[in-house]
């Protein structure tokens, strides 16, 4: 029964993902004029480019400064950008869909006037899609030109990005996840830690813990498209502050019931997959694991009878510590609310396994999340 369900996950999962918003990369064109006072083309053109194409179409870029910052990692070059094998490779590294590159030479003949190419390269395919050429003379006259480079370039690309006609607004769960990687998540909720009837979790050996019901304070790191881009791994802590009564065992004591504490410290790093609805509500089932360590004490000071220990010393309290290993697994449901700003109900089940028992805590959550 368990197969045929995650197959039909797997398969209805594509459809449940928003549809990503193609990346460009639009890079400056290369002076090969041989004509220093030519160099503010380079950028002039591709500005053109840039400008008319977010005029129309919906995508996503990555910013000059990251992208200067990858090629010069990668020791790709400024000068070899309107290359194809340098193009494709930045497009490859930054992963991008659509890469832009040219490059201007001058006309045998005449001094004042030059040839601008441009290329429309598939990173995908790691071809070159179109090439667009236009001469142009060097006067006041060549902006008209580089704008006439720029509409023809956006018309070559109509069947390749969504236009903002058809699109009038970015689906925020494209844009909170384009705009960066890194998430902060902060939460508070209920936890009530149940203990299995395995003895494993008792101060001293008088005891028998019921059920805690914690108040949890909790706060995340998130990394998002980690290895897919419908991927995450988080590193999550949570501090427990729970109270109770214990029924006391002890033979002359048998119906005393004393006040307890628990707090408890929880770790975990769960692997979540995010899938989308209507463009701003997202679903987010998890697993990993994590760990918890904590202490459980009994205070005997409101009584005046004399409370002893598992081994037979008179106190006042009583205190068990415990640590342990396991697994936390749960979903979470989160409302888009800006492209950087999300609230989310989450409901999370942790089993941990310590000191020859174990125990779980199923928690409900509400929290905010920020987007850095």
């Amino acid at each position: 029964m368990r197969l045929p369900v995650i197959s039909l996950l797997l398969l209805i999962a594509p459809a449940l993902w928003p549809a990503r918003l193609p990346r460009v990369m639009v890079l400056e064109t290369v002076n090969r004029s041989g004509d220093p006072n030519l160099k503010y083309l380079e950028a002039s053109i591709s500005d053109a480019i840039r400008t008319e194409l977010k005029n129309r179409f919906l995508f996503t870029e990555m910013p000059i400064e990251q992208r200067n910052a990858l090629a010069e990692k990668n020791y790709i070059f400024p000068q070899d950008f309107d290359t194809e094998t340098a193009a494709v490779a930045l497009g490859l590294l930054g992963r991008q869909d659509i890469v832009v590159t040219g490059s201007f030479r001058g006309n045998a003949g005449n001094a004042r006037s030059i040839t601008v190419d441009i290329r429309i390269i598939g990173v995908g395919e790691k071809k070159i899609l179109k090439t667009i050429s236009h001469k142009a003379a060097v006067d006041s006259s060549v902006f008209n030109t580089l704008q006439k480079i720029a509409t023809e370039s956006a018309i070559e690309m109509e069947k390749i990005l969504p236009s903002k006609d058809e699109f009038t607004r970015v689906s925020l769960a494209d844009g909170f996840y384009e705009g960066g990687l890194n998430q902060v998540l902060l939460s508070f909720g209920f936890a009530p830690a149940i203990f299995a009837q395995s003895g494993g979790i008792t101060t001293g050996s008088e005891l028998s813990p019921k059920d805690f019901n914690n108040l949890t304070f909790r706060a995340a790191y998130r990394r998002n498209s980690v290895y897919r881009e419908n991927l995450y791994l988080e590193a999550r802590g949570s501090v427990d502050f729970g109270s109770n009564k214990y029924a006391f065992s002890q033979s002359e004591l048998s119906d005393l019931n004393l006040p307890a504490s628990h707090l408890g410290y929880r770790i975990s790093a769960p692997v979540g997959m995010r899938f989308a609805f209507f463009g701003f509500l997202l679903v987010q089932p998890y697993v990993g694991p994590a760990a918890s360590l904590g202490t459980i004490t009994v205070d005997a000071s409101s009584t005046q009878l004399v409370v002893h220990d598992a081994n037979r010393n008179a106190v006042t309290a009583l205190k068990k510590n415990y640590a342990g290993m396991g697994f936390i697994s749960g979903a979470d449901i989160t409302l888009l609310l800006k492209s950087n700003i999300q609230i989310f109900t989450d409901i999370e089940y942790q089993m941990t396994f310590a000191d020859g028992g174990s125990f779980f805590t199923l928690g409900f959550f509400m929290g905010a999340g920020y987007r850095l």
